[in-house]
Parts: C-alpha cells; structure tokens; sequence
C-alpha cells in the first residue's frame, strides 16, 4: 500500500488524504528534529511554512526524492530554499489534482530506472524547468474527454497511466519528462542533439503503433499530435512546438516546422486587441447600418447595425472574434443600441440588432433596451434582434427564455446563419422566430442547380411556418433576380447598399 507522510495542518488536505485508498501518517510534534524514520514513506507533503520553518532539522529530507512541497498562494513563488526538493505545488492544485498526482508518484515509484518525471502545474513553472534547454518535443493526448464520458472517471485515470508509464519506458535518465495537467507532455535533453531527439520521437510513434493496449478489456489506441523544435529561449521553445502542433492535421507524423505566418498573425491579432481597447476607452466605435430591401416594394424597409472602428480601419472579421475571446461584446451591444435607437427615433424603418450567448447570458439586457426605448420613443415592434453564429447548438435554458422574454415584449426575431447548423431548425420550432437569414454560402451560389434546389427548400419550410426570409451576400443583378423568382421576402448586400452612417 502507498504510504504517505504529510507534514501540516490543511484540513482539506488531510480529509481528501483520509478518503483515498492510502496509508497516511500526519506528525505535527516535530519539535525533536526527525522523530519518524523517513524511510517508511513513498511519499512526503509539507507545508512551505513549515518546510521553511524547519528547514534544518528537515535535513534528512533532503534525501528523499518523494517530498511535494506546499504553498498557499496561486502565483509563482521563488522557492530559494527548496534546491533539493524534487517538486512543489499550490494547495489549490494539489486538491483539484490530487488522484492524477499521487497516480505519477505511483508510477515513478514504481519505475525500476527511476527516471526524472514531473508534473507542471502552468507554462510558467514549465519556462522554468526549461531553463538552459535548447530542445522540447511537445506531445498532445486526444480523446480524454470522450473516453471520460463513455467509460467513467476510473477508465481515464488507467490511460493516463498507460501512455505516461510508455513514455517513461522510451526515455533515457538524462531526459527531462514534464506532464502539464491531462493531456500535455514535454520532453527535453541535455545532451542529445537533433537526430537523437529525433529517432526518440519516432520510437515514441512506433511504440504506441504497433503495441495492442488493452484496459479493463477494452482495447485502445492512443491518438495524439508529436512535435520537436529548438532554440535556447524557453517561450519560444513552448511556442513553437505548440505552433506545429496546432498547425497540423497529422496524428502520429512528427512535426517539426512551425509556421512563420501564423506567429505573425498571432502578434498582428495582439496589436488589433490593443487598437480595441483603445478605441473603447476613447469611444471612437461608430455604428453603421447596411439596408435590407423588401422585394415586393423594392423599398429599404430594414436596417441591420453594424460596429465599425473608423480611426483604426478594422475589418468586422477582426473585431469580432476578438471582442468575444474579451468579454467585450455586451459594451458593443449597448453602443449598437444606444445609437441605433437613437437614430431610429423619428422614422419608420425597422432595425435589426446582433445579439450572441454572452448577451443574452446578461440578467441586465432586456432593462437596458426597455430604458433605451423609452428614452429615444422607440416602440418595439420595429426592432429586430438577431441571433448570430450557432448559438442554439450551445444554448442553455436561460438564454432560451430570455429570447422568449424578448418576443413576449413585443420584439422580431431573425436566426442568422440560416443551414449552416442542424440545430437551427430545432430552435425554430421552440421559439416563434419572425425572419430566417439565409447563410451566404448558399445564397452566393444560387446559379449552381444543387444550391438553388436547397434554398428552395429553406424558402418552402420557413414559409410552412409562416417565417419570412431574408437573403444577404446580395451582390449582383442576377443573384437578386433570382431571389425574387424563389419569393423570398427581403434581400440584403452590396448590390442593395452598403453600410452607411445614416439611415
């Protein structure tokens, strides 16, 4: 049986101990120097206070190479007086990890060669471990969320197991293997150069290749993406090899190149996030309104509202992801709204607002817009709010009934995207939506048979269910005729108008 000595007084710590399946002792008179024989223990948890504390009467620990040390704080710690502990750990992290822990404990214990293995609890802890390293091969787990749902808690925990002992099995004394969290596995040398690290790679390939593995009786292949990559920063190091990963579709092929382009994107991505921020704090976003016709009168009778950041020239495909990945999107919602209402008082056209989950997660949404409304006299029957990306796929319940909160308050609907998802028609049915847009990637491809024989299909089930339809990415003559041939209501694109300041 495991046996574990633990060196404090957390009592989440202790309970959590207590509750596994292992032999723990828990001395706290540790006022007569080593009153215990160390020997006894696979494994030794201090506290840092009291490893600081105690440091020299603790000598003997210095020869364990079991001792986790740790500390009360989340950030990184310089911990000077712990050289010769193999590792230490926030107690936050040691309790949400604690089985995938003790479990590599386990298996370094249990591995005859005894080779350096080590969990890293963040990037940062790992740069550190990196220092003076100029090689990393990066190695990503695939398939752990799906074998934890099919198979249980129990079952994940064996091929974590399973793929750590293989690699502790290929690696040589002299190599560094770091494990972050589930999935992550670094490995690094001192001195093997590019073709050993290599031929290491490809046995680790080879190895999960051809071996059958087999778990409670099931059998398994492990699928995962392998990459190597060099240089004598240890942030440049994680980021390459993370680069060649994500930048491959290969499982099991080595990847060693990573993508110059995509570095560049990434920092040019971190300038636009800046040049956002920026125009936020200096309101310098506009809202701009592209109109929608209404085929049977060919009059602009719609108004969708847009965000645009003039003084920066911003693409929407590049502020929008990046808005959202911020947490930002609400501020642009009330900007778009605001101004929108206020340009609406006064005249007799309808407006069509974008709205995603993160908005409509928001309790204080529909307050706002009813305040909004009775400011600028804006009834609500001329307000439209559109639903973006494939929200209904993802949607919980309260999203859900605050778009029936607004339909209940006298509010349109439109579902954007329209084909693109499955789940938008399952949301058509629960929710009584007043206009579907078509996705452009049917309506830019009308002149194909194959595609026009599809829209024909989404105009003839939206009409079923007495929905009108909005076609966008209008862009010539021919497109807008045949729009109107298939009876679809609304038409909006270039060919219309583009966004303008006024409407």
């Amino acid at each position: 049986m495991l046996k574990i000595l633990y060196l404090g007084d957390n009592n989440k710590v202790n309970i959590l101990l207590n509750n596994k399946n292992i032999k723990v002792d828990n001395i706290l008179d540790i006022q007569n120097k080593c009153i215990f024989n160390i020997g006894n223990y696979n494994i030794i948890l201090i506290d840092d206070i009291l490893y600081s504390k105690y440091l020299n009467q603790f000598s003997c620990l210095n020869y364990n190479k079991n001792i986790i040390v740790l500390y009360d704080v989340d950030d990184d710690k310089k911990l000077d007086n712990y050289n010769n502990v193999e590792t230490y750990y926030s107690i936050n992290y040691f309790l949400k990890n604690i089985d995938l822990l003790i479990n590599f404990y386990i298996l370094k214990i249990e591995n005859q060669n005894n080779k350096i293995a080590e969990y890293v609890y963040n990037y940062t802890h790992l740069e550190n471990k990196l220092l003076n390293k100029k090689n990393l091969i990066n190695i990503h787990l695939y398939d752990l969320g799906f074998y934890y749902k099919f198979y249980g808690y129990t079952f994940l925990k064996s091929i974590l197991n399973e793929f750590s002992n293989g690699l502790l099995k290929l690696i040589k004394n002299n190599d560094n293997l770091f494990i972050l969290g589930q999935s992550d596995y670094f490995i690094t040398s001192n001195n093997k150069n590019k073709y050993d690290l290599e031929i290491l790679c490809k046995q680790i390939i080879q190895y999960f290749k051809i071996n059958n593995f087999s778990i409670q009786n099931i059998d398994i292949k492990f699928k995962f993406k392998i990459a190597l990559n060099y240089d004598e920063n240890p942030l440049k190091l994680i980021s390459k090899t993370l680069n060649s990963l994500n930048n491959t579709t290969n499982y099991s092929t080595l990847n060693t190149n990573y993508n110059d382009e995509l570095i560049l994107k990434q920092k040019n991505n971190f300038k636009i996030a800046k040049k956002i921020k920026e125009s936020f704090i200096n309101n310098e976003f506009i809202t701009y309104y592209q109109p929608i016709m209404e085929n049977k009168t060919n009059k602009i009778t719609i108004y969708e509202c847009l965000i645009r950041d003039i003084k920066n020239n911003l693409k929407p495909n590049e502020i929008i992801p990046i808005l959202q990945k911020t947490n930002l999107t609400s501020l642009v919602t009330d900007t778009i709204i605001n101004d929108s209402f206020n340009k609406l008082s006064g005249e007799k056209t309808k407006i069509s607002i974008n709205i995603c989950i993160e908005d409509l997660e928001n309790s204080k949404l529909i307050n706002f817009i009813k305040e909004k409304q009775k400011k600028y006299g804006v009834s609500s029957n001329r307000i439209i709010f559109e639903v973006v990306e494939s929200f209904s796929s993802y949607s919980n319940k309260y999203v859900i009934n605050q778009l029936k909160t607004l339909k209940d308050n006298g509010y349109q609907i439109a579902l954007d995207n329209f084909g693109m998802y499955e789940s938008n028609f399952s949301i058509l049915f629960e929710l009584d939506i007043d206009y579907i847009k078509i996705d452009k990637n049917f309506i830019s491809k009308l002149e194909n048979p194959k595609y026009l024989k599809i829209v024909k299909g989404f105009v003839a089930f939206a009409h079923s269910i007495n929905t009108k339809v909005i076609a966008v990415y209008v862009n010539n003559e021919k497109i807008q005729k045949i729009i109107k041939n298939l009876g679809i209501e609304y038409s909006q694109g270039y060919y219309i108008g583009k966004p303008q300041l006024n409407i």
